[in-house]
Order: structure tokens, then sequence, then C-alpha cells
């Protein structure tokens, strides 16, 4: 006779759980029936609701491990083993989350040289869904590099530098979908208080599907639509704390980049009313280099992922200096990324003053045929060179027509002018689909993209 107890997938054998947040764990049994769950020194009991849902709650723990976890009821016993306590990161998002190790330059040969074993995953499938899941579709495994081929690139470098970062054990949960659309990932309750999000979604979603090879039957093989891959990917771990989210999802959202700002700023509130956590860290890679968009789509949908990084607890990370999604190999850089979000994870959790933050001007004044452009700290271009190549900075006049620029540095200032342009009114830096970032603080942050324009585009 089958064991009617069962404890969630997030708790399987090799699990990391969270340290420093109290722990649901959750499963199911009879209803009614009394469940005890013991993990190391530590039991607690709870029972079955009526519909066989049972859950209990540990105290925050510390770091470390291995532990056992025990769970008993009068109809059995479940046991996981190997359980570590450390930091759990959601990874979640798009092709640049999902691209493995595998397809990145260097591959698994980068990975060899160094220490996985206290890194573990859990990749969670990408399935959609009309309603919230409640159980999660994967199993916790730990990693060697001669197996790590298949798992995100991305995700193992964070996991790699951050369990050296903070000398603990380290869980990615991953959930990427390529291809899949920003507004499928936002809670459903978001979309249900926002019915101008769901005219968008269909509006979007009706335009993917008309480019979309037939079925049998004549209609269009859809996979996603609204809030499908939140209820299929994301619902079934809300009730497992993490200690933070990495987003890297690229550029396919909503119907245009001036919807991006607010709909990933919708997806993160709604993710964080799912883990009923206000203050949950949220970390986001910015647009890379991307060779199938245009040069104002995707300098705009930066714009638009700047804005978001004001909203309390999030970090925007630069990329577009780092990856370019068009080469074959684009994770040539994926270290280079991970150890930014890490800094950033590190400053936003821990609370440690961190280089990480990509600097925005802080003004810009005409003066002499050129406009100055003031930042916070000092900038310097590459080698130490005063004079910024001709094309890193646009400069355009009253005609509103932008030119590539002169630009030298002076400190925490950059000037920029253009023999044929008298008065000029405004400067873009790094306005590109895969723009040439050159500035870089003293602490080697490169300086994110940028206008001091407020002029508005047909790609708008």
């Amino acid at each position: 006779m089958t064991n009617p107890l069962a404890v969630h997938p997030l708790f399987s054998d090799h699990a990391v759980l969270p340290h420093g947040i109290a722990l649901p764990v959750s499963g199911r049994s009879l209803p009614g029936q009394p469940v005890k769950v013991q993990l190391g020194e530590r039991q607690v009991t709870g029972r079955a609701n009526a519909s066989g849902r049972w859950e209990v709650v540990f105290e925050p723990l510390p770091p470390g491990g291995p532990h056992v976890m025990t769970v008993s009821s009068s109809t059995g016993q479940v046991v996981r083993r190997n359980l570590m306590v450390g930091e759990v990161w959601l990874a979640a998002g798009g092709i640049g989350m999902a691209q493995p190790v595998s397809a990145a330059q260097g591959g698994t040969v980068a990975l060899r040289r160094v220490d996985l074993t206290r890194v573990r995953v859990f990749n969670q499938a990408a399935v959609g869904a009309d309603h919230p899941a409640q159980d999660a579709a994967g199993r916790w495994q730990e990693l060697v590099p001669s197996k790590s081929g298949e798992f995100s690139a991305l995700a193992l470098h964070f996991g790699q530098t951050m369990s050296a970062a903070v000398d603990c054990a380290v869980g990615l949960i991953v959930t990427a979908w390529p291809g899949c659309p920003l507004l499928a990932w936002l809670h459903g309750e978001t979309l249900r208080g926002r019915p101008e999000l769901r005219r968008l979604m269909l509006t979007r979603h009706e335009r993917i599907a008309s480019g979309l090879p037939r079925g049998d039957n004549g209609s269009a093989r859809v996979e996603w639509s609204p809030a499908s891959a939140f209820n299929g990917m994301i619902a079934p771990l809300t009730r497992f704390p993490v200690n933070g989210v990495v987003w890297h999802q690229g550029e396919v959202c909503a119907a245009g980049p001036s919807d991006h700002g607010w709909a990933l700023q919708a997806l993160i509130q709604g993710w964080r009313t799912a883990w009923e956590r206000a203050d949950l860290p949220f970390l986001f890679v910015q647009l890379p280099g991307s060779r199938g968009g245009g040069d104002e789509h995707c300098s705009l949908l930066r714009e638009a992922q700047s804005k978001v990084s004001s909203l309390p607890f999030t970090a925007m990370v630069v990329a577009a200096d780092a990856l370019d999604a068009s080469k074959e190999k684009g994770g040539a850089d994926v270290r280079t990324v991970a150890e930014r979000l890490v800094l950033a994870a590190l400053a936003l959790t821990r609370g440690r003053s961190l280089p990480w933050n990509a600097p925005l001007p802080l003004g810009a004044e005409t003066c002499d045929g050129a406009i100055t452009v003031r930042f916070a700290e000092r900038v310097s271009g590459p080698e130490a060179k005063v004079t910024v190549p001709a094309g890193a900075f646009l400069v355009a006049g009253s005609d509103r027509r932008f030119l590539p620029a002169e630009a030298s540095l002076e400190g925490d200032r950059v000037r920029v002018s253009h023999p044929s342009i008298r008065n000029p009114l405004a400067v873009r830096y790094g306005w590109g689909a895969v723009p040439e970032l050159v500035l870089r603080t003293a602490s080697g942050v490169p300086v994110a993209p940028f206008r001091t324009d407020d002029w508005q585009s047909g790609a708008e």
C-alpha cells in the first residue's frame, strides 16, 4: 500500500534550507492526521487539514549541516538526508538564465577550477498553468564539474561566488523559460487588479501567436498565457522562503520598452506579496548586448530597467559590456555578471559596503559649445586615457539629430561636444543595441547607459 504521507519536493535529499528565516515544511497526509517533523535536534508537530495538506514551521536555523529530516505519522515515515542550511536564491527568467554551462564559452572547463561541492541546484520544470500549482516539479541535486554542463551558467557562477563569499552552502532554485514574456510571470492578483495589464498581455499574445507554427487543427501552439508562468513555476515555490531573487529575462517583455518598467515593477511587488516579504531582495540583470533588437528599442528598455532599480531592496547590474546575446558562445563573461550580482546581494542582504552600484549622472550643464555631465564619483576610460573613443557618446542640438561625440574626462565630469553642433542640447551614452561602454568608476564598476533628454521616439 502506498504511504499517504508525503513531503513537498523542495525538501528532497540534498536540499539546501535557508538560514535566518522561519522555515515552513509542508506536505500531504490523510485528512486530520497528526504529523511530526524532526530536523536535526529540533522537532515540531502539526496536523493535516481537511484536504490532506499539512504544514509546520521551524524557527530560523543557523548555517550548517548535513542534517537529517524525519517526517512521521501513524501511516509511515519519510526520511530526507544530507540537508544543508545556508543561502537559498531563486534564479529565474528567460534565455539568459536558462543558458547552460555547456553553451557558455569555456564551458565546464571554467567550473573545473572552482569548488562546487557546496552548491546545489533544484531545477524547476518550465511549465505553465491556468491556476496556481502547489507542488514543484524537480529535485535537489549535488554538483560535480563533470556533470554540471546542463545547469544554468549564470546561476552556477552566482552560487559558487556567493558560497565563497559567505562560507556556507548555497542552494539555487532555477526556474527559467526561454521566450516567455514578462507579463506571463506576473502574480495573478496583480493582473486581476490591473485590467489594462490583461489587455496588453492579450495584445502581445495574439501578435506572437500569429507568427507561430500551426497545429493540426489550425490553432497556434502557444504555451503561455496571462500569469501562466507564475502559476506553474513560481506559485509552488512561495511557501519555501528564499534569501533573495536573481532575475535575468532579457527583452521579451510587454508590447514595447515603455511597458517594461511598470511591468517589471509589478512583477517584483507581486512576488513579494506572494512570499509575504515586502523586503524580499530582488536582483536583476540589465539587458545585455542584443543584435536582435533595434538601437532605440534596446536602449529604451535598459532605461526602463534603470528606473525600476529605485524600488527598495532591488539592485540592477549592468551586463551590456560583458554579455552579447548574439554570440554563439555568449557566456564568455557570465562570471563577471555573476560577480556583480553577488556584490549587490551582499550589500542588500548583509549590509556590506561594496562597489556594486552602476553610477548614473547627477546632472549636466551646457557651456562653451559642450555639455558637461557630472557623476557622484571619479570616472575613468580604458587604460585611464582621458579621451573617450568616438561612438561611446552621442550629442544633439535643436534638430535632435544625434552624432558621435568627442568626449574627455575631467575627474568626476565628462565633457561632450561635436564640432558641427554649436549649441548642444542632449547627450546619450551607451545608446545602442550593442553599446560601447567604456567608462568605469575607480572600483571598476561600469557606468550604466543613460541620456540627458526625454525626447520621445517611435520605439516608445
